[in-house]
């Protein structure tokens, strides 16, 4: 893996792997919070943030969307 050539999706398949784990890190307290009953008015909408955040990272990984977004809105950035 350290000295592997990766191409475009191995290196997608990192990335999905590493947003599902810090996706989970941020449902995680929410889950917490909802168990114990301390914070529930904010632990179901934290959850439902993270999943829905999680969606989006994972679509904007696997999907080109954010290169038509960009082509729309004339951003500056690289297409490196």
């Amino acid at each position: 893996m350290l000295f592997g050539k990766f191409g475009d999706v191995e290196t997608r398949i990192l990335m999905t792997t590493l947003g599902i784990s810090a996706f989970s890190m941020t449902s995680l307290g929410c889950a917490i919070a909802e168990e114990k009953q301390t914070a529930r008015y904010l632990s179901i909408p934290g959850l439902v943030a993270s999943g829905i955040g999680l969606v989006f990272f994972v679509l904007g990984i696997w999907t080109d969307w954010f290169e038509a977004v960009r082509r729309q809105l004339a951003l500056p950035f690289s297409d490196n």
